[in-house]
């Protein structure tokens, strides 16, 4: 694999070693996010998984995940997912159970939640673009971008 050099700043947090691959025939990845622990994961939007990288190894955390695109945490440590398929964005509970912490607005469908972030505050931003669903399925006749604020 070549290696990428985007900016001299990142030679201050990845070694210089070179890259080496550690999981392939995954569909589309998105929304990279450190855990505590210091486990990766990430999404595998179209195979609807959130993977987790522990020691080099790829393992399966979530599946199905609502065709996760955007994580992050919480100022609690949950782990929150942007979810095309659901059209939401979940929280995980300590107990592993999913809670909808936005689906609608103003009544109405979002369209696709794709990346999110929280704020010093805990407030949560997420993107709200149509990438995930059909034109017919819109309910909402604005992307919600560039960022929609959950309190």
């Amino acid at each position: 694999m070549p290696v990428v050099r985007y900016d001299d700043g990142l030679s201050q947090i990845v070694p210089a070693d070179d890259w080496e691959v550690v999981a392939d025939g995954l569909g589309f990845t998105e929304g990279p996010v450190w855990r505590h622990d210091g486990a990766l994961l990430f999404s595998d939007i179209p195979n609807s998984r959130i993977h987790i990288v522990r020691g080099g190894h790829v393992g399966v955390y979530r599946e199905p995940s609502g065709q996760s695109n955007g994580l992050t945490f919480d100022l609690d440590g949950r782990l929150l997912a942007c979810e095309h398929e659901n059209r939401r964005v979940s929280r995980e509970e300590p107990d592993g159970t999913l809670t909808a912490l936005a689906t609608h607005y103003d009544g109405k469908r979002l369209n696709s939640p794709n990346d999110i972030v929280v704020r010093s505050d805990g407030r949560i931003y997420f993107t709200d673009p149509p990438y995930g669903i059909r034109e017919e399925q819109r309910e909402l006749p604005w992307n919600g971008e560039p960022w929609t604020c959950l309190k």
